[in-house]
């Protein structure tokens, strides 16, 4: 092995041992799709940028929330509503009863950074249309069907986990840290109780 190629191998080992987060320049197949504000008090709003019908499209998406750049959250979903759903769960977090700890847990995230003055934007890929033929009860079928958002997701994860040794921030599951650890929780469980 040459010199140089031993400086650029620990180069590389450097750079990646010391890559703690990712920008969102650093990913190159994702569209952005809008950014987060505060409507009234702690109610969230979601404003997109892509037209109506990429927002409202029933494919399985992966979306990538952004705090000023840096990504902290990779999630995925085959909400009926669309991406417009998706982001109204988290608009939800807040107000009325949260469905999980997790939208809690992001909305009060995006709450606190937006507070503060940084931005919150969401990037998204959606999942291919397929040609194929499935079982049917009678024989077989040709349909058109998504991929499934699954396998794109857990690849996003994985990318992400190789550029900088572990999940964003946001990704409890995929770290295997609680949403009861991060703070975040602050206010839901008496949210929840109705008290």
């Amino acid at each position: 092995m040459t010199m140089m190629m031993m400086i650029m191998t620990l180069t590389n080992i450097i750079m990646k041992t010391h890559q703690t987060e990712m920008h969102i320049a650093q990913v190159s197949n994702v569209l952005h799709a809008g950014s987060f504000a505060i409507r009234k008090g702690r109610k969230l709003k979601f404003d997109a940028c892509i037209d109506i019908d990429l927002l409202k499209d029933k494919r399985g998406r992966v979306y990538l929330i952004t705090h000023n750049g840096i990504i902290k959250k990779i999630g995925g979903s085959q909400d009926k509503g669309g991406l417009k759903g998706t982001m109204e769960g988290y608009c939800r977090g807040l107000v009325g009863k949260s469905e999980s700890a997790r939208s809690y847990g992001v909305a009060k995230y995006i709450h606190d950074a937006l507070t503060a003055g940084d931005t919150i934007d969401i990037y998204c890929v959606w999942a291919e249309m397929r040609t194929e033929t499935i079982p049917s009860m009678f024989g077989s079928v040709t349909v058109d069907i998504p991929l499934d958002f699954h396998t794109i997701e857990s690849q996003f994860v994985q990318d992400y986990r190789t550029a900088t040794g572990s999940g964003p921030y946001l990704n409890m599951q995929e770290n295997g840290t609680k949403w009861a650890d991060t703070g975040l929780l602050q206010g839901y469980k008496t949210k929840q109780s109705g008290t």
